[in-house]
């Protein structure tokens, strides 16, 4: 997958290895995700199998109560602790999805000073100065939204 453009060689693996310091960070996300995934899932699994025997114990709780009003605390109570260990660690993927673009775009302003960097240091640049550092960008950037 190497490229030759304006006389700068580049290839994919160089790209990812520059950018590998915000890189890494977004795969220490994908990796935590994916195992938070598969821990909710197993829960969901898990839960679904005991889902008929949770009801008859909430219904058999709810005719020993007196009142309505007690009834329906004791209905509420029974469902948020049922409720509870299944929403655990899902905070975490809310923080990862919100948070990932803006790593990504980390990458991007990164990779775009080092353009700029380039640019300056060989005094005048052109396509292949910049080339390098706006590939860096753009990868951090995909990576980022994925």
């Amino acid at each position: 997958m190497n490229q030759t453009l304006g006389g700068s060689h580049f290839s994919l693996l160089s790209m990812i290895a520059q950018g590998w310091p915000v890189l890494s960070v977004l795969l220490g996300y994908s990796i935590l995700s994916l195992a938070v995934m598969w821990d909710r899932w197993m829960a969901f699994h898990r839960a679904s199998k005991g889902s008929a025997a949770f009801v008859r114990q909430v219904n058999v709780k709810i005719c020993l109560a007196n009142d309505s009003r007690g009834k329906e605390r004791l209905a509420q109570h029974e469902i948020s602790r049922w409720i509870t260990p299944l929403e655990a660690r899902l905070p975490i993927l809310g923080t990862i999805a919100s948070t990932a673009p803006f790593i990504g775009l980390l990458g991007t302003v990164i990779g775009i000073i080092r353009a700029f960097k380039a640019v300056s240091v060989s005094l005048g640049g052109g396509p292949s100065v910049v080339a390098n550092g706006i590939a860096e960008a753009l990868i951090t950037t995909a990576f980022g939204i994925m």
